[in-house]
């Protein structure tokens, strides 16, 4: 979940590829000016990144290098970024020079609004103008604050402005005029908090009496305005990505009724290294959830698990990235704190290209599909073209598993004693850990 005052103050051609043409017949916008197909590479390692904090410095050339050794990336421009579409749209296409079949959306979040944010200011206008926050009780008074931030009611029963718009379609198509049109190039979006209930308790369908975040119709009033907002997107930039943050969805109790095959990404955010993260409660639950999430999806189904921790503790990313790898999500470390946790730098590690030795789709296409069991000794493992993953799950142990022969450690930089080139005939994990084979 991502609070924030938004004003806020090269690969080679891929040998297989999921293409997906979005044709678009609309004219007028410049979004609209040229057909636009986008391709999924199906080779491993899948790389993502979460890239929205300040700086969102997008035009810099050196983050520009940095964000197209990615596959999958969301980004956060707002209005009048760098002075306006044209910047913004030169941005996107300085990226996609330097890697053509990156994935990129954008981000925006309709469920939080800054109260003295310059560049909020319309958004709150228009609230305020129509009754459509959220509030304790009722069409007005006291408003309900999601910590420091306003919260809109995105339901369908605050009533229409001029136009037969709600929050829940106002938004995309304010969001759309202000920023997405501007950006030809442009994959899709991404939605924050695209919860499967709402955060705070409030008088969502303005009867007089405060409604519990926890009640399964208020749960399914929150959804129904998501779903849409999210089709308001899809009306108005026609096969592009519809993604959001979904790891909430992940949750044992999670209802998810009307959320299924609607959208087509989103991210598990620091599922690893918070006191509130997915893995705390266990790996299995953390995959669980991974997997409950990753089936919600549609095609094609683009998932970041995101991380956070240090970047100099190699054993904690080789285990969360091995386990990313047990299933089809694209992987993102994060390493900063407070606002700057997601900027947009990229923390590279040897394991994503050899070392600087091979590609970033050394491993190649999955051999294995997604593991639900474990191989050996309470070992997972997965197997590609060129390599394998082996992850050791938190309270396992350490354990000793055999390999097969025409296996190997790969000759890294950062972990020599694990990554060392030698041959792999046993490998012994410590607790908490993984490591990425090559093969011979």
């Amino acid at each position: 979940m991502r609070s924030k005052a938004s004003n806020r103050t090269s690969r080679g051609i891929p040998r297989r590829v999921h293409v997906i043409a979005a044709t678009l017949a609309l004219t007028g916008a410049s979004f609209y000016e040229q057909a636009y197909a986008y391709n999924i590479d199906l080779r491993f390692p899948h790389l993502g990144g979460y890239k929205i904090s300040s700086p969102q410095n997008y035009g810099d050339s050196a983050i520009q290098s940095q964000l197209a050794r990615l596959d999958f990336v969301i980004l956060d421009f707002y209005f009048n970024w760098g002075g306006g579409g044209a910047a913004m749209n030169k941005a996107v296409d300085d990226i996609k020079v330097k890697n053509p079949n990156i994935v990129i959306v954008d981000y925006c979040i309709p469920g939080q609004v800054h109260s003295t944010s310059t560049g909020q200011k319309p958004l709150r206008d228009k609230l305020e103008a129509q009754k459509w926050y959220l509030y304790q009780s009722g069409a007005g008074g006291s408003k309900v604050l999601d910590g420091t931030f306003l919260t809109p009611n995105h339901t369908d029963f605050v009533p229409t402005d001029a136009n037969g718009k709600r929050w829940n379609t106002w938004f995309a198509d304010y969001h759309f005029d202000q920023v997405w049109k501007y950006i030809n190039k442009l994959d899709g979006t991404f939605t924050d908090n695209f919860f499967w209930k709402p955060a705070v308790n409030g008088d969502w369908n303005r009867d007089g009496t405060s409604d519990s975040q926890n009640n399964s119709t208020v749960g399914q009033w929150w959804r129904d305005g998501m779903i849409r907002h999210a089709n308001q997107i899809k009306t108005r930039m026609p096969g592009k990505l519809v993604t959001g943050n979904l790891g909430r969805s992940g949750q044992p109790e999670a209802n998810n009724t009307g959320f299924n095959q609607q959208l087509h990404g989103g991210v598990l955010e620091r599922y690893i290294g918070e006191t509130w993260s997915a893995e705390n409660q266990g790996w299995k639950t953390m995959m669980d959830r991974y997997r409950k999430v990753m089936a919600l999806l549609a095609a094609p189904r683009l998932l970041i698990f995101n991380m956070k921790g240090n970047p100099t503790d190699y054993k904690t990313f080789r285990y969360g990235f091995a386990s990313a790898l047990m299933d089809d999500a694209y992987f993102d470390f994060s390493n900063g704190t407070g606002g700057a946790i997601y900027k947009p730098g990229v923390v590279w590690f040897d394991e994503y290209d050899l070392a600087g030795q091979a590609n970033t789709k050394w491993l190649g296409t999955a051999i294995d599909g997604p593991q639900f069991a474990a191989w050996q000794n309470g070992v997972y493992r997965r197997r590609f073209q060129n390599g394998m993953a082996l992850v050791n799950p938190r309270g396992n142990g350490n354990r000793t598993v055999t390999i097969e022969p025409g296996y190997r450690r790969f000759l890294g930089n950062q972990a020599r004693t694990i990554n060392n080139g030698n041959p792999a005939t046993s490998i012994t994990l410590q607790d908490r850990d993984g490591i990425l084979l090559k093969k011979n």
